[in-house]
């Protein structure tokens, strides 16, 4: 039985999956343990925004999925996406030891880790404002993700959020913020996971002028002191 049954790329997805049930028992990296509910809450809700073209990538965009954890929604876009070059930032560095491990089990090129707190990462001349596409998923909540994401978002490139529907009520008022940072909302896009997880949604936010020198501030404010 395959959970992407007619989907783009599903040999792989299979694979993808596969691969990653062998590691659910070694590392900690997901909450979702069953092989159901794990290809449906980390890889179909990776990919279904890139199937319903809500995220853009282009095919020699460099993209950075931004606290990657487990690899999601970042190696699923990299196996669909193989002429991009796909970078994944991650504080714990024993996960990206394992993505690292899956890649190279799969013969997934074009994955690049990064072990380093994020707001030090944003500073170096290396990441900041470098990457065409920047992803996220639940990685910190809205104002603390704006401040984390958009310094490393190339001016003309687009920001991707991976939200629950409660961002709806946090959009309007984050403008200001949005474009204090650099960047211009665009949309919010909603989709449905299959069963009963309901809707999720992509918030896309294109960057229309650099990101200030003093954002990201230092390694813990972002998150102890929100910007508003």
């Amino acid at each position: 039985m395959s959970y992407f049954k007619g989907m783009e790329g599903e040999k792989k997805l299979d694979a993808l999956l596969a691969e990653y049930m062998k590691w659910v028992g070694i590392h900690n990296f997901t909450a979702h343990r069953e092989e159901k509910r794990f290809a449906e809450l980390n890889i179909l809700d990776s990919i279904l925004p890139l199937q319903e073209r809500m995220i853009n990538i282009g095919t020699e965009d460099k993209v950075l999925d931004l606290g990657t954890g487990g690899g999601f929604p970042g190696v699923p876009l990299a196996l669909l996406n193989p002429e991009s070059d796909v970078h994944l930032i991650d504080s714990v560095g024993k996960k990206l030891k394992m993505i690292e491990a899956i890649a190279s089990q799969l013969s997934i090129e074009n994955i690049t880790t990064h072990n380093g707190r994020i707001e030090t990462l944003a500073q170096d001349k290396l990441h900041r404002e470098q990457y065409d596409v920047v992803v996220s998923k639940a990685l910190a909540k809205w104002h603390t993700l704006l401040e984390y994401t958009l310094p490393f978002v190339a001016v003309g490139g687009a920001f991707y959020a991976y939200q629950s529907t409660s961002i709806f009520d946090e959009i309007e008022e984050s403008m200001p913020l949005i474009e204090r940072l650099g960047g211009m909302f665009v949309d919010i896009y909603s989709y449905e996971l299959p069963g009963d997880y309901g809707t999720r949604t992509i918030v896309a936010i294109e960057k229309v002028d650099e990101t200030p020198s003093k954002f990201p501030r230092e390694v813990g404010v972002p998150k102890k002191i929100p910007l508003q």
